[in-house]
């Protein structure tokens, strides 16, 4: 699985040529939903292995916790710096864009 952003700046993380989950460009009712990609999320229809559903539930409580999705990809631990509590400070599989560098 990979983040991929789109055109219009929506990320989504694709398996394949499918796609697992995408940000929705709707604003909901939400005291902290300013931006487009903070209140909705598109799920796709794609078949996950048990590691793929774990790194999706680290990817949405990421986007539950800072209103976009992080970028998953190769990352190798301790090549970045990582901010204390962030879901890329403990995974290899995701570099948080929001907190990490």
């Amino acid at each position: 699985m990979k983040t991929t952003v789109s055109n219009r700046g929506f990320r989504f993380i694709k398996k394949g040529e499918g796609y697992v989950v995408s940000e929705s460009s709707a604003i909901g009712d939400y005291e902290d939903s300013d931006l487009p990609g903070s209140s909705y999320l598109w799920v796709g229809e794609v078949q996950l292995d048990r590691e793929e559903v774990g790194r999706l539930c680290n990817a949405l409580t990421h986007w539950l916790e800072n209103k976009r999705l992080p970028i998953l990809g190769n990352f190798v631990p301790g090549s970045r710096r990582t901010e204390p509590g962030c879901v890329c400070e403990t995974e290899d599989i995701m570099v948080c864009p929001i907190h990490c560098q």
